[in-house]
């Protein structure tokens, strides 16, 4: 009796375990294709994803177990997958396998070794993390495994483990930079580590954020790819990164962190933060940020901005302004346009005397100001 109870035991365990697989075989009808379509999971225990398995079909989703170590010949092609884990069991994927997908970032795990030709092409790929040595199987005459280039790329940074991104229709890796730096202000010294993304194949770095202890509170300045970037080949110099004092003239300490410098005028920029003393944080001032080539007059307490045009900067604004109830006002201002119809230099400035305003216009040539 009892070899039948564990006879009948492990029938039902092999008809549960054949419905299963059976479950991840795809279905044809004809030449109508796969018809398997929306979010699919493959249950545990599957351990190969044959060829052809889920292709052509309408998935949008999909969930690989780790118990998967093989991912066969355009298993996923032709699909709407927008995004894919696979897991750190699998160690091949077969030749376009996931090609003609919608995927914009994928993860390679450390356990895949090779990856066959076509794999993830024609997708819309710009993020990439994948480990060291993976062979990216693509003879002459075939398609690379990823688009744009990858592969190149990849097998050029000597196949180094990492995050690539694709900027501008090139692909770098990024590598993570911490830095320390100590700074003096009002007699204190400011410890300040910085955290930036450096994308080895260009020169180019982000800043990605600060952190610091201030008056007994630490405080982390989150910053964002496009706010900040700039281009360095070794470390850079952190006093050209960021700036602090005090803007408002309150005895607190404020931050300058650069951000730009616009094309062809070499416009400086930096993106401000203020300290709110009953908040005991520090917040974005926009305005701030908004002004080019920042200066601080401490011993008359005025925020100058200057902003370069074209004609090698003969066509400029420059503006001055005092704190009135914790905003800024203007007190001065200096503006010099070019009237291509006189061929003249226009330069009005603006004061403010005693409460009112003065206005002075004046006319130069080019030989005036060269």
């Amino acid at each position: 009796m009892k070899w039948f109870k564990n006879g009948l035991f492990m029938l039902v365990i092999a008809v549960l375990l054949a419905l299963l697989l059976t479950g991840c075989k795809r279905e044809k009808q004809g030449d109508a294709g796969n018809t398997v379509t929306g979010n699919i999971i493959i249950p545990y225990g599957v351990t190969r994803i044959g060829n052809h398995e889920f292709a052509d079909a309408q998935i949008t989703g999909v969930t690989i177990p780790d118990s998967v170590t093989f991912i066969g010949d355009e298993a996923f092609m032709g699909n709407q997958l927008t995004g894919v884990t696979i897991p750190d069991s699998v160690t091949f994927i077969g030749y376009r396998a996931f090609m003609g997908n919608l995927l914009t970032e994928i993860t390679i795990p450390g356990s895949v070794t090779s990856i066959a030709f076509g794999a993830f092409i024609s997708n819309q790929l710009t993020i990439i993390t994948i480990g060291s040595d993976v062979n990216l199987l693509s003879p002459p005459g075939y398609p690379d495994v990823f688009d744009d280039g990858f592969d190149h790329a990849y097998n050029a940074a000597g196949k180094a483990a990492g995050t690539y991104i694709l900027r501008d229709g090139v692909w770098s890796r990024q590598t993570a930079l911490e830095f320390a730096h100590n700074i003096q202000f009002n007699n204190q010294t400011i410890s300040i580590t910085v955290y930036a993304t450096w994308y080895t194949d260009d020169d180019y770095g982000t800043l990605d954020n600060f952190t610091f202890e201030y008056r007994g509170k630490k405080h982390n300045l989150m910053l964002s790819e496009s706010e900040i970037g700039f281009y360095f080949t070794e470390q850079p110099d952190l006093d050209d990164l960021f700036w602090i004092t005090d803007f408002n003239f309150d005895n607190y300490m404020d931050i300058a962190i650069y951000s730009s410098a616009a094309s062809g005028t070499s416009n400086l920029r930096h993106k401000v933060y203020m300290y709110n003393p009953p908040a005991q944080e520090f917040y974005h001032h926009e305005e701030l940020s908004d002004m080019s080539h920042l200066s601080v007059d401490t011993e008359n307490k005025i925020i100058s901005e200057f902003g370069k045009g074209g004609h090698a900067g003969l066509i400029y604004v420059f503006a001055q302004y005092k704190w009135e109830n914790e905003e800024l006002s203007p007190i001065h201002s200096e503006r010099q346009d070019y009237d291509y119809e006189s061929e003249l230099y226009i330069r009005t400035t603006r004061t403010l005397q005693n409460g009112s305003w003065t206005e002075q216009i004046e006319t130069f040539r080019d030989e005036d100001l060269y």
